[in-house]
């Protein structure tokens, strides 16, 4: 369920980030939806290689997930950290909205007098 609320939350705000330049946000938001899954399954695939030993079946592994909050945790993370590289990203690209002029007072005291 958390994992599911962070999504969301990420993919809006930087829905909102692509909006403002003028970019597609829908490619955006599915860009943070698929960071945010593959920093999970990274995640798993580390916890999993570098600290379990049991037998791989779903209910052994999830029952030592359960035992062990940190690494949970820590797959949370690097989750979030995914959604933050495509935040990078998107921060970092080109806008394709004109630049703003912006008006010197003189040009804007021209207009009042017209």
């Amino acid at each position: 369920m958390p994992e599911l609320l962070l999504s969301i939350y990420f993919s809006y705000k930087n829905a909102l980030i692509a909006k403002a330049k003028g970019l597609n946000t829908i490619i955006w938001v599915f860009l943070t939806l698929l960071a945010f899954l593959a920093g999970e399954f990274i995640a798993i695939a580390m916890v999993i290689g570098l600290f379990y030993r049991g037998p791989f079946n779903q209910t052994a592994v999830l029952e030592y997930l359960f035992t062990h909050p940190i690494h949970v945790i820590f797959i949370y993370f690097t989750a979030i950290g995914g959604c933050l590289l495509i935040r990078y990203i998107l921060e970092k690209s080109q806008s394709t909205l004109p630049p703003k002029v912006e008006e010197t007072e003189e040009e804007s005291e021209q207009e009042n007098y017209n």
